[in-house]
């Protein structure tokens, strides 16, 4: 049994032709989301509007548009076909829990539309959200950032490393 975590990258922050995941998205805050589940998690898949659930390491063209620019039943459809394979991934692996580093709008349209939670459960996973209710973005920095100084400080020390018990 591992962790697996989904990391949301952000579509403006792409920085053009085909290059892996980890590298199109450029933005301090995607980092640090990535940094802090790599940490913390045995498996880690991103999230983009575009290309719904990816690896790092997969090579892909920039996105072109943001999840808020879709229409409802766009982002619905997006939705369960990322949870589905959220799922499948679980089951195969049993992995618990799954953790979502993910906007408020995104998280909600995946467990509203696409049922996230309850179909993670029938898989046998928790659904954690760790920057739920921390506020804007400048909050959810500012906790990313003190997250990763514990532990890589922690590492650094030769101390156990920490994790999110959500």
């Amino acid at each position: 049994m591992g962790r697996l975590a989904v990391v949301q990258a952000e579509a403006l922050a792409a920085t053009g032709g085909e290059k892996p995941v980890e590298e199109q998205y450029q933005s301090d805050y995607f980092e640090m989301k990535l940094r802090l589940a790599r940490h913390d998690n045995d498996v880690v898949y991103v999230v983009t509007p575009r290309h719904g659930l990816v690896e790092p390491d997969d090579v892909v063209p920039p996105d072109t548009s943001t999840f808020s620019d879709w229409e409802p039943g766009e982002q619905a459809r997006w939705a369960m076909d990322v949870v589905e394979a959220v799922v499948g991934i679980t089951r195969r692996n049993d992995h618990d829990p799954v953790v979502v580093y993910a906007d408020v709008e995104m998280r909600g349209v995946m467990k509203r539309r696409a049922n996230m939670e309850s179909r993670l459960a029938a898989a046998g996973a928790k659904l954690l959200e760790p920057l739920a209710g921390l506020g804007d973005r400048e909050r959810q920095s500012k906790w990313l950032s003190e997250q990763l100084h514990i532990r890589e400080t922690a590492n650094a020390d030769g101390q156990a490393q920490l994790t999110y018990r959500g």
